[in-house]
């Protein structure tokens, strides 16, 4: 009896490292395709126009500051899931007080958090756009989500 029991470990043990390894495996597998999505993106921003969807922030976040982030992000997935994955949009969360990005707030006019919508060709900016109402929405996130959705739209359809 002493013999199974000390084989049935042995197998448990097995099983046990087994799915601990498989599971690695899928983690290190899809933090590979997520540098790929990444690198795709990279380069369509490189080669092609791009609408970069910006939020702008400082090193000290409250709970709206990081609501309106990610608010943000999913009306960009909830609505423009396929433009995000071809790299035609793009999402940046920008700390404004970093010595490299403190130009942003005289190049878009900030004086609060924000989130900005800019067109790009080749990595030049061509016109960009803040979104002034995101703090009125920031209550109601299905108005949020649509302001976004909205301002998105009519911002892409008058860059083209």
């Amino acid at each position: 009896m002493k013999r199974f029991s000390s084989l049935r470990s042995g197998v448990y043990v097995l099983l046990l490292l087994s799915s601990a390894i498989l599971s690695c495996k899928g983690e290190a597998s899809n933090a590979s395709e997520s540098e790929k999505f990444q690198k795709k993106s990279v380069f369509s921003v490189a080669s092609d126009r791009t609408i970069t969807v910006y939020y702008f922030h400082t090193s000290y976040r409250c709970y709206s500051c990081k609501k309106i982030e990610e608010l943000t992000k999913q009306a960009l997935v909830h609505n423009f899931i396929k433009q995000l994955k071809s790299g035609r949009i793009v999402f940046k969360a920008v700390n404004v007080e970093n010595t490299e990005n403190k130009h942003f707030v005289q190049d878009y006019q900030l004086f609060t958090k924000s989130v900005v919508l800019v067109d790009s060709i080749k990595g030049k900016n061509k016109n960009w756009k803040r979104l002034d109402q995101t703090w009125s929405y920031l209550g109601n996130p299905g108005i949020f989500e649509k302001y976004i959705e909205d301002e998105v739209t009519a911002f892409v359809n008058n860059q083209i």
